[in-house]
């Protein structure tokens, strides 16, 4: 089922510089990389077809945060990821 990751960012800044690398053992699944103005970046992902998002964003005004939202194509099995972020 769809899931998600909030990640906040402590700094004063309004823009983070975000990247991230996934692989999953089995099935499909559609990764996007969200920020206060909706979707920025996406990338499906296959166990043959690693994938990588990558963008500038506006963090949510809240609480300096971004997103990445998980839509699996059916049943996914090892889903693993890094990301990396610059506040800027």
């Amino acid at each position: 089922r769809q899931a998600s990751a909030t990640i906040k960012v402590k700094t004063k800044r309004r823009q983070a510089f975000v990247r991230g690398r996934f692989t999953v053992q089995q099935g499909t699944v559609r990764i996007e990389l969200r920020g206060n103005t909706g979707t920025k970046a996406e990338v499906v992902v296959t166990p043959d077809a690693p994938g990588t998002v990558e963008s500038m964003l506006r963090l949510n005004r809240q609480d300096n945060s971004f997103r990445l939202c998980f839509h699996p194509e059916g049943e996914v099995a090892g889903l693993k990821g890094e990301v990396f972020y610059e506040a800027r």
